[in-house]
């Protein structure tokens, strides 16, 4: 039927799903159609396909040519942006050393032993600063270097790190 012009068929020509793979919406929600030939995608999936292609300046520019007729698209700045975000939040994982699984949280018996700096930090989980000979608990991770209150941190959800999110313990 669609072949043939008949059907009014929803799905996505990239992804071949009805929903989008990225924000789980229905075609109607996230859903475009190709001016020139009328053939549907995801606005997430055709960013995503766009990524995918090697002529940087059209990447660039926030277009993409459809997958079916090449006819020049726009994507949405919003889109571009998540993906761009998306790429930045990921790094590059082959120069990163992988961390361990758990690392070990330090327990600090007075905050002002860490500096001023650290002193007026605020703990992720109740937002509150830090007073001097208040006791915290210091994530493991050494580029996060997140401050928690002895109470918060028994509050974190599977003991990750609410910064980072790298599982953390205290011996």
């Amino acid at each position: 039927k669609q072949i043939r012009g008949q059907g009014d068929f929803k799905k996505c020509s990239i992804c071949f799903s009805d929903s989008n793979p990225y924000t789980k919406g229905n075609f109607f929600v996230t859903g475009r159609y190709c001016p020139n030939c009328t053939t549907p995608f995801h606005i997430h999936c055709l960013a995503g396909w766009a990524d995918s292609q090697k002529d940087h300046v059209i990447k660039r520019s926030g277009t993409a040519r459809c997958p079916h007729c090449f006819y020049l698209l726009r994507i949405p700045t919003e889109v571009s942006q998540i993906q761009k975000l998306r790429l930045l939040s990921r790094g590059n994982k082959d120069e990163q050393p992988k961390q361990p699984e758990i690392l070990p949280a330090k327990f600090i018996e007075d905050v002002a032993h860490l500096g001023e700096e650290m002193l007026f930090n605020a703990c992720p989980v109740c937002h509150l600063i830090f007073e001097k000979g208040e006791k915290a608990i210091l994530c493991g991770n050494l580029e996060c270097n997140t401050l928690y209150h002895e109470e918060c941190f028994k509050k974190l959800k599977n003991d990750h790190c609410k910064n980072c999110d790298v599982k953390l313990h205290l011996y």
